[in-house]
């Protein structure tokens, strides 16, 4: 990577993109905002140019992962060659400290200082793995088509018991093939997915070995396997637990002494519930992991902070597993 002397950072939304370049010393050169399109986009390079800073290789872009509203940006900035930083929004959080203003310009000037901060051990943005990102598109529809399924469901199941018999079965009929038609929608992604982890050895086998934890099933597979890029962009499994949630900070200041400590409300949430499922498996079917969860519990700790450390346990033992390429080898005895 060139030498960086410039860093430009980005507020991404659904319909605009704030900008702020900042130089070594944190002074702003150049500041907006623009429509988050190709074109646009383009034409804040033309702006740079124009202001005086020919020279991209020496600017440093970065950005929030604001998931598909980033990707207009993330695909010009391999198509042009620009250094791109994509980090997610607990890591800049945790670098912004005391703040006075709260708005997207601000919070560019702020993302372009955390890249200036961090320019040592910044990991420059590479696309993800082309098997990833169709898994990621369906797993997406999957959540959405299951979430309806669930609504439809604890709709027909809160209605029974406050009408009559006759009303609560009609309305079951009714929505019968609503339910009926998401489950086969489901089922449908469910065997695309076969299909498509199958277009990557790689992927295919870091699936298997993470299935081969006794209760941990194929959705928590496919749910590591997006969230960490097949294990490319994010390998140690503390920063996983990070990204995931399951790492309780402190917050021991002031007033906050007797603060207990809690899990990042800007934690990957989905990654987050296929993990605690898991967990509630596991502690069932893996006795290894069934002893360290009693154990947690015989030092007073409550069942949701067990599970936690089991959550956090499952993501050590994954870790270790692709790392190894091995399988879980612990019995069930």
């Amino acid at each position: 990577m060139k030498t960086k002397t410039l860093f430009l950072g980005m507020d991404v939304s659904k319909l605009t993109i704030d900008y702020s370049l900042i130089d070594s010393m944190d002074k702003v050169l150049l500041n907006g905002q623009i429509d988050n399109t190709a074109k646009d986009i383009s034409g804040l390079l033309k702006n740079l140019k124009n202001a005086g800073y020919k020279d991209l290789g020496s600017i440093l872009f970065g950005m929030e992962n604001t998931g598909i509203y980033s990707n207009p940006f993330k695909v010009y900035a391999v198509e042009k060659g620009l250094d791109l930083v994509v980090s997610n929004a607990l890591d800049i959080a945790n670098s912004k400290g005391i703040r006075r203003e709260k708005s997207d310009s601000a919070d560019a000037y702020l993302i372009a200082q955390y890249l200036r901060k961090n320019l040592p051990t910044i990991r420059i943005y590479k696309p993800d793995n082309k098997v990833v990102v169709k898994m990621k598109r369906l797993q997406s529809a999957r959540q959405l088509l299951l979430k309806q399924k669930h609504q439809i469901e604890r709709h027909v199941n809160e209605m029974k018991g406050f009408v009559s018999t006759k009303d609560h079965a009609s309305l079951k009929k009714t929505l019968q093939d609503s339910i009926a038609g998401l489950a086969k929608s489901i089922a449908k992604i469910d065997k695309e997915l076969d299909e498509i982890v199958k277009e990557d050895l790689q992927v295919d086998n870091n699936k298997d070995l993470i299935e081969s934890i006794p209760g941990v099933g194929k959705q928590t597979a496919i749910a590591l396997i997006t969230a960490t890029n097949n294990f490319e962009t994010i390998s140690d499994p503390r920063k996983i637990a990070c990204h995931a949630g399951v790492v309780p900070f402190k917050k021991e200041s002031g007033s906050s002494l007797k603060n207990t400590p809690r899990v990042s409300h800007l934690a990957n949430k989905k990654l987050k519930q296929a993990l605690h499922m898991a967990a509630l498996s596991t502690v069932k079917w893996c006795q290894p992991i069934k002893q360290y969860y009693e154990r947690k519990l015989a030092e007073d700790k409550s069942k949701m902070s067990a599970l936690n450390a089991v959550r956090n346990k499952i993501l050590h033992i994954v870790s270790a597993l692709i790392r190894k390429q091995e399988k879980f080898n612990f019995s069930l005895n």
